[in-house]
Formats: structure tokens, C-alpha cells, sequence
């Protein structure tokens, strides 16, 4: 393992046909979110598609651990699905941030970059109501936007 500028780099390792462990026979694995909404936490299946700990790429298969520095029973949050539950009118996103393990402004991209995937969906199959609730939700985060800008703007003359 080295350290380069605060990252960790690690070495690459192969996983022949012979070291990789099977799966426990005695442990059922949820199939359903009803099955896992009780189970352990945090959760010990980290191959589950909705695990936070790591990501699979599906076109290369590379894995991306997104919490390097921690091993996944120190996670606050390892569900996507938890996390969806506790904040069902939507989460935040610096609390989206913090279970993906990104910044609050990567979010805010990955976010921006879901909607516009959206918006070129509902153009492609012409749902004229998808793209007006689409260009709704927009207007509304400008508008709170600039509240925001307005209030920190205000705050600054003040401090001043």
C-alpha cells in the first residue's frame, strides 16, 4: 500500500479460481426487502446491489470500494434502501452525500446528471407531463437557489 497526496494507492491483486472462498451454506441471504428490512445491521451482504460499501462497474466489472478507509461493520449506513426509507420525501443531499461517500458538489452533479437522463427519457417516449414536472422541479431548486444567495448575501453585509 502507498500514499500518494492523501490517497491510498493499493497493489493489484489476483484471485485465482482456488482462493476464492465459497459462500456459507447455513446463511440464507434476503431475496426480497421485506426479507432484509429486519435483517442484521449493518448489513453483511455486500454483494447486494444495494450495499453502499462498493460499486461494480457493469460494463468492465471493476470494483470500486467507496469507503476505503473504513471496513463495512464501522459504516453508519450501508443500505441505499435504508437510507431511502428514513428520508421518504427525499433525502437531502448532504445526507446522500455522506452515504455515498461523495462530496456534497459531486452529488449535486450526479443528481443534476439523473434528472437530465430523465428529461431526455420522457422527450424520447414524448410524456409532455414528465418534462413539465421536470422543468418545475428546476424552476423551484432556482428559486431556492437564489433565496439561499439572497440570505448569504445579506448575512455578509452584516458581518461587515
Amino acid at each position: 500500500m502507498h500514499s500518494l497526496m492523501g490517497r491510498w494507492l493499493f497493489d493489484p491483486v489476483t484471485i485465482t479460481s482456488g482462493a476464492v472462498a465459497e459462500y456459507p451454506k447455513n446463511v440464507e441471504r434476503p431475496k426480497t426487502r421485506a426479507d432484509c428490512v429486519d435483517g442484521p445491521r449493518p448489513c453483511p451482504f455486500v454483494s447486494c446491489q444495494h450495499h453502499l460499501y462498493l460499486d461494480v462497474n457493469p460494463t468492465s466489472g471493476a470494483i470500486k470500494v467507496n469507503f476505503p478507509r473504513l471496513d463495512v461493520w464501522e459504516m453508519d449506513e450501508t443500505c441505499a434502501l435504508d437510507v431511502a426509507d428514513k428520508h421518504a420525501g427525499g433525502a437531502p443531499l448532504p445526507v446522500v452525500a455522506a452515504a455515498m461517500g461523495l462530496s456534497y458538489d459531486r452529488t449535486f452533479q450526479v443528481v443534476d446528471e439523473a434528472k437530465q437522463h430523465a428529461r431526455a427519457e420522457a422527450n424520447a417516449i414524448g410524456d409532455d407531463d414528465g418534462v413539465a414536472w421536470a422543468r418545475e422541479q428546476q424552476r423551484a431548486e432556482r428559486e431556492q437557489s437564489d433565496a439561499s444567495a439572497r440570505i448569504t448575501k445579506k448575512q455578509g453585509r452584516r458581518s461587515k
